[in-house]
């Protein structure tokens, strides 16, 4: 706060509280931060007091204040092996500032101690010209609940990447007119979203309040080496700041697949993450509900997992943490989709051998699918439409990229399962197929919306 009332104030609390000044985080971290010119940086490592000091080496500082209650001293920090031994978490409580610049970056590193919706860093009023970062509710569009966002002008940008809970993780946010690029932990797992038609670029905040917390979930959430940047800085430039603690640098994050149309019984396999220096690694396998809640699934810590009936109606995912001898660090892969109920034995029918010497020849053939019209319902603006291939018995949806999350197939009321390396293809087994008539229904979770149902009538002769 750059008013001379508020330095005077910083000056009498030192006095009064008899503070001292903290110990920098990491002399190697530190010169990488400040080469940059932040605007403001808090390594939050002050033991107690009100006063949360600015790093920054702008004059005058820019001090915060914490919250007289509703904060935890002393927490231990993200990197202690390189300096960072000690942060601040918040329960009710906040550190409050003023930044009177306009930013373009904003760069953190936060432990939340359960990944509940929340606003982890705002400067002014993120409705307005101000900004916000922190993690989205549940009723995110676009996949993005529970997942890091970034938001001005009431304008939400969602990541798509999900925050690990319990361990610490270096955030980094960069923005500019044509787009929002999100790094976790120097650039392990990172996402450039354009910026919508309506998108506004945060200006100098006429609000300059700069707020962190308060955290969210019991033991709240922590937080340590602040810092706020007027330029846009690149993925080389954070990944300088990262590599400056000397923890596990991650070259491509954990990947598991398949994500879609998976059901009790199928196998999931993990690509595990791969780093640049010599480094342990361990796997927890984590079974997740619709609320974002996620829970260890006992004594799961290989590359494969066949997925249980207990996983059904749940998503699972996979938390990789990587160790060397100065830390850990941890990534989430992509979770599934909600599992599927697993399908029902299908009995072939059994189909009477012809003996009478009268019957006719003619029409002793094989079982054929008779063709089908395509049936197409709308999903908002978008149509999906629902096509027969009989001579390849292949039942197909299709629909614009990216608006549908999942679909799943009935044959004659029982559901049955479509192809593993194509989830909206039903390919019809000659044991389904008898003389008559059929009915074939496409069950369609969108995007957004409610689901809808294709029905499509199906013919089956002999010649």
């Amino acid at each position: 706060m750059r008013n001379a009332r508020f330095v005077a104030l910083t000056l009498s609390l030192v006095a009064v509280c008899g503070l001292s000044v903290p110990a920098m985080a990491s002399a190697d971290y530190d010169s990488a931060v400040l080469a940059d010119s932040p605007l403001a940086f808090y390594h939050l490592n002050e033991a107690s007091g009100l006063v949360a000091a600015d790093s920054s080496g702008n004059g005058p500082a820019t001090d915060g204040l914490y919250a007289i209650g509703g904060v935890s001293y002393g927490v231990a920090g993200p990197f202690p092996s390189t300096g960072s031994a000690s942060a601040v978490s918040l329960t009710s409580g906040t550190v409050d500032s003023e930044v009177l610049a306009g930013a373009h970056t904003a760069s953190f590193w936060v432990k939340p101690s359960q990944r509940l919706a929340q606003s982890l860093l705002q400067h002014g009023d993120p409705a307005g010209d101000g900004w916000a970062i922190g993690i989205a509710p549940n009723n995110a569009p676009r996949g993005g609940k529970r997942k890091l966002f970034f938001q001005s002008h009431g304008v939400s940008v969602n990541s798509k990447i999900s925050l690990a809970s319990g361990v610490w993780s270096m955030v980094s946010v960069s923005w500019d007119a044509a787009s929002v690029s999100f790094h976790l932990n120097g650039g392990a797992n990172s996402k450039t979203i354009n910026t919508p038609a309506s998108w506004v670029v945060p200006g100098p905040a006429a609000n300059p309040a700069l707020k962190l917390g308060p955290g969210a979930g019991a033991g709240g959430t922590s937080f340590a080496e602040v810092a706020i940047f007027a330029a846009v800085l690149t993925k080389a430039q954070l990944t300088a700041h990262y590599a400056a603690t000397l923890l596990p640098t991650v070259l491509s994050p954990p990947v598991l697949s398949p994500l879609s149309g998976v059901h009790a019984g199928d196998t999931l396999t993990l690509t595990p993450a791969t780093y640049s220096t010599a480094t342990t690694s361990s796997l927890e396998w984590q079974r997740c509900d619709a609320t974002g809640g996620c829970t260890p699934i006992a004594g799961e810590t290989g590359t494969t997992y066949t997925l249980a009936t207990a996983d059904v109606d749940y998503s699972v995912q996979v938390e990789e943490t990587g160790t060397n001898a100065n830390g850990s660090i941890s990534g989430i892969s992509d979770a599934t989709d909600p599992v599927l109920a697993l399908l029902p034995p299908v009995t072939p029918p059994v189909t009477p051998p012809v003996t009478s010497p009268t019957a006719p020849t003619t029409c002793l053939g094989p079982l054929r699918l008779a063709p089908a019209r395509r049936r197409s319902v709308r999903l908002g603006t978008v149509r999906v439409t629902l096509t027969l291939n009989a001579l390849k018995r292949r039942a197909t949806l299709r629909a614009k990229r990216g608006t549908i999350r999942s679909v799943t197939f009935k044959w004659d009321g029982r559901r049955v399962k479509p192809a593993r390396n194509k989830p909206r293809t039903l390919i019809i087994r000659k044991a389904w197929i008898k003389p008559g008539k059929h009915t074939l229904k496409a069950i369609v979770k969108p995007r957004h919306g409610t689901r809808r149902t294709i029905k499509m009538r199906l013919t089956v002769t002999r010649c």
